[in-house]
């Protein structure tokens, strides 16, 4: 499914080829008001309960669902304004919607969370709320919100024009209760100050690892799972991206391989996390057998979530330990003491905390 921006929903059937689109003739779809020739789909969604969820941006009714079993219903969300932005559905089956002032484009209303209740048919035990600027009112740094993001914790992350704040009882949040921006400290100067409170978040997206991606006009970060450390700050000229203006992220979670796009194109970069499972499944070392004069890292593939993984050699003595990102472990090809490992037959051994889950594969350093 594709949201368009003034021809409404598009649907594409992988098995055939065929689109199909659906607009104010075939589905609850409205025209944008004031403008009878344009729907306008800004962002779709899909819950638990394979009901596609998408902000019909500048209707009289803003929010639009095609349930999983093709019935199409709308919702009005009474807060002044329908120009609903970027979507995402939490754990919760919760809406999270960025909202644009009227007559604007670019932000400037906060977010709208929807919760449309046990029953999506009965409008009676939905329930909303918008948070804006200020203790009390959801406390974002800014109204313009461009990001949001849903971590492997349950935690929000919201992009803004003065940075990032989270949501950490986002189950709740209707009922009340406020955002909070991460404090970090500079390094060098140790002076403390609000996460990425000079940029302008373009897109947060979460890896395997519980990592944010970060986006701006001066390149992406990649932050720890917590956002206070830096692992990676991409731009123009440290690295092969195109532009440092990023405005979107993408990530595969099976291979780890992240997506920018910029106003130059779309790069991307081989990353260290996966999409964890609750089990090993098609566990894949590579490269396997290693050349004798190989250098680059060993990757461990196809495990369960943060999984513990341990190298020794034949005898069982431990060569190395760690513990894999997401669903992939990353090895350098040393031993505990930083020596490069000899040739040989390795194996690794991975389980999961409590040892229900485990799998041992087999690694080859050629002569």
């Amino acid at each position: 499914y594709f949201g368009s921006f003034g021809w409404g929903l598009v649907e594409y059937d992988r098995s055939n080829g065929e689109l199909k689109v659906y607009k104010k003739n075939n589905s609850t779809l409205s025209n944008t008001n004031g403008d009878l020739t344009s729907v306008r789909v800004a962002d779709v969604a899909f819950d638990s309960d394979n009901n596609l969820w998408m902000t019909n941006y500048g209707a009289t009714n803003g929010v639009v669902v095609k349930k999983a079993d093709g019935v199409w219903n709308s919702f009005r969300i009474p807060i002044g304004t329908s120009n609903f932005g970027k979507l995402i559905v939490d754990k919760n089956n919760q809406l999270w919607m960025t909202t644009h002032e009227v007559g604007g484009t670019t932000g400037g209303g906060g977010i709208v969370v929807f919760n449309r209740g046990n029953d999506v048919d009965n409008t009676k035990d939905d329930t909303y709320r918008n948070l804006v600027k200020g203790g009390g009112s959801g406390n974002l740094p800014s109204n313009n919100v461009y990001a949001i993001a849903e971590d492997k914790d349950g935690q929000i992350w919201i992009g803004t024009d003065v940075g990032i704040t989270v949501v950490s009882n986002a189950a709740d949040i209707i009922k009340g209760g406020d955002a909070q921006q991460i404090i970090v400290s500079n390094p060098t100067d140790s002076i403390a100050a609000y996460l990425f409170s000079s940029e302008v978040i373009s897109d947060i997206k979460v890896d395997g690892a519980n990592r944010k991606w970060v986006s701006s006009t001066h390149g992406v970060w990649l932050m720890s799972a917590d956002g206070t450390k830096e692992i990676y700050h991409f731009n123009q000229d440290n690295s092969p991206l195109l532009s440092d203006r990023v405005s979107a992220i993408g990530i595969n979670n099976t291979t780890g391989e992240v997506f920018f796009a910029t106003d130059n194109g779309v790069c991307s970069f081989k990353g260290t996390a996966t999409g964890g499972g609750e089990k090993n499944e098609n566990v894949l070392v590579f490269p396997n057998p290693i050349p004798h004069n190989y250098v680059g890292t060993i990757a461990v593939r196809g495990l369960v979530d943060n999984a513990f993984v341990k190298i020794t050699d034949i005898n069982g003595q431990l060569i190395y330990s760690t513990k894999a990102l997401g669903g992939q472990a990353i090895w350098d090809g040393k031993n505990l003491k930083g020596e490069k490992t000899s040739t040989g037959v390795y194996l690794v051994f991975c389980t999961n905390a409590d040892g229900t889950e485990t799998t041992v594969a087999k690694i080859l350093y050629e002569k």
